[in-house]
Parts: structure tokens; sequence; C-alpha cells
């Protein structure tokens, strides 16, 4: 997990529909290259854009048009900055889960908390987490 990463996490948090990461002694590529390889390996593919800004989703976007709420369908918007010495990173979902009502909402809002929880372990995965420094804190 991020075999090479040498920047360090100092910000988790996360939101209504994803999450905002912030990290030190790393730059936008470096992040984008850690990122593509966890989004990879929770089988999204790049679907628009870039690594540093675009459109990562997982499942078929027709089999969700035609089945609604039945068929899993994520997407998530990647969006990395330079800030300061590091990179911002903003990953929030953009489905709504609207076409498969109420059933469809609930589990996007189910599928979003499961793919931040994932998220936080395999940051916290990260060699700065196990040599001591402070754990990120707990969705609410």
């Amino acid at each position: 997990m991020g075999p090479g990463f040498q920047g360090t996490v100092v910000g988790f948090r996360p939101t209504d529909n994803g999450a905002e990461i912030d990290f030190a002694n790393a730059s936008v590529e470096q992040v984008a290259t850690l990122l593509e390889g966890f989004l990879q390996s929770d089988r999204f593919r790049l679907e628009k854009g870039t690594a540093l800004n675009g459109s990562w989703g997982s499942g078929s976007a027709l089999g969700r048009a035609l089945g609604g709420g039945f068929v899993k369908r994520r997407k998530f918007e990647v969006k990395i900055a330079a800030s300061g010495n590091g990179a911002h990173v903003d990953v929030r979902s953009v489905m709504s889960g609207i076409s498969g009502s109420v059933l469809g909402v609930s589990r996007e809002r189910a599928q979003r908390k499961e793919f931040v929880a994932k998220l936080k372990a395999f940051l916290e995965g990260l060699s700065p987490f196990r040599n001591g420094a402070p754990p990120i804190p707990p969705p609410p």
C-alpha cells in the first residue's frame, strides 16, 4: 500500500459526499499515483479526465440506467491540488441514487460510507501512521 510513498497524511475530513485529505511532503503527482493505486484496487477505472482531476467509476453506467437501484454503480470525482509543501485532495461521490428511488438513495449512502472507510483504512496503512503518527479521526 503505497510503497515508496514518502508523504504524510496531515488531515482527513469525511464529508457528506466523500472526504477531503491533506498531505505534506508529497507532490500532486505522488498523491495522484497513490490514489490511483487505491482506486484501481477497489475496481474503479478512470472514466474521464486525469488522475489529478477526473471521474472514477465502477460498475456499469448503462446497467444502472436500466436497472436503477438494483445495479451497483459507484462514481467519484477526485481533485488534487498543490497546497503548501503538499497536496489537498477532494474526493466526492457524484451519484445521488435518485434513479433507484428510496432503495437507490439508501444504497448510494451505504456505498459512500463504505468507500470512505476503505480510503481511511488505506491511508492509515501508510508508514507514517504505523510509526506513531496520530490516527485519522473516525467518520461522523
